[in-house]
């Protein structure tokens, strides 16, 4: 897979990331790196290799469950890409 300028400038959008010119380049040179890593993992043999449904005998800890308080309106749609008055605004599912 080729990976363009246009590609990181999309991916970035995506994860609501900016990159300078620099940051561009930097990431398109790791991210070349990490897929030719990725292919290469592709062409392991593990034909012989044998699953394991549990890798842990560990038991599972169970916490009590104690409510805590939550987030105010105000800081709870500081993050959101958009918003309307005080609610998250999503787009429109359904007509």
């Amino acid at each position: 897979m080729k990976i363009t300028t246009e590609l990181v400038n999309h991916l970035a959008e995506l994860s609501r990331l900016e990159f300078n010119e620099e940051e561009t380049k930097n990431f398109k040179t790791e991210f070349a790196q990490t897929l030719a890593q990725m292919e290469t993992l592709g062409k392991v043999d593990t034909s012989k290799v044998v699953l394991k449904q549990k890798s842990l005998n560990a038991e599972t800890e169970l916490k009590d469950d104690v409510a805590q308080k939550g987030l105010d309106r105000k800081d709870a749609i500081l993050d959101a890409p958009e918003t309307m008055g005080s609610s998250i605004a999503v787009p429109k599912m359904v007509d």
